[in-house]
């Protein structure tokens, strides 16, 4: 089913026997994968919370904006369509992408909410903030008992003057945030990947 949801957003993902490496192995697996020219990340973590209370969370992204410490800001432009800026720290310029998010539901309780880069005439490029035009993804959320696996993978592109020996650093940080994110909104932790 996952792979017919990637097709139909018109990106393709890691194949199933892609060579990763490890970046961190702390409360959250983070790991990254060369694709021709795609750098692909993904974090892996169980955050204890159910995994309806984590979808749901998810489904009113734009209602929790303000609790999600790496985004500045959610705007829905239209159904399953937001406009999102990331929170880069110091002197780095902030982030934004505009993406359609579809929601699938999978075999025993489990969920992807994949997102692909769109346009929307109500997102213009707005100055000082670079636009991540290639910004794709996926959050994978699995029942684990009372807890929830979530991995959460993207496609690693930051654009802008982010150096390369930045990358590794900036690349761990995104998937530490995402986790700890989708954890603090459902007033939970992250314990284990």
């Amino acid at each position: 089913m996952w792979v017919w949801m990637w097709m139909t957003l018109g990106w393709a993902m890691p194949p199933a026997d892609a060579a990763w490496t490890v970046l961190s192995e702390a409360e959250q697996k983070i790991e990254c994968t060369e694709q021709g020219p795609v750098t692909w990340c993904r974090s892996t973590g169980l955050v204890t919370a159910n995994v309806e209370k984590v979808v749901g969370s998810l489904r009113d992204m734009a209602k929790n904006a303000d609790r999600f410490e790496s985004i500045l800001s959610i705007r829905t432009l239209e159904e399953n369509v937001m406009h999102i800026t990331l929170d880069f720290p110091g002197m780095l310029s902030d982030r934004d992408y505009v993406a359609r998010y579809e929601m699938q539901e999978g075999a025993n309780g489990s969920y992807a909410l994949a997102w692909k880069p769109t346009t929307h005439v109500n997102a213009p490029h707005v100055k000082g903030v670079v636009r991540l035009d290639d910004y794709a993804g996926e959050w994978r959320l699995e029942p684990a008992g009372a807890n929830t696996r979530v991995t959460y993978l993207w496609h690693a592109s930051y654009g802008g003057s982010l150096p390369s020996f930045a990358l590794p650093i900036a690349r761990k940080k995104t998937g530490e945030e995402a986790l700890k994110d989708i954890a603090v909104v459902n007033g939970a932790t992250v314990i284990s990947h």
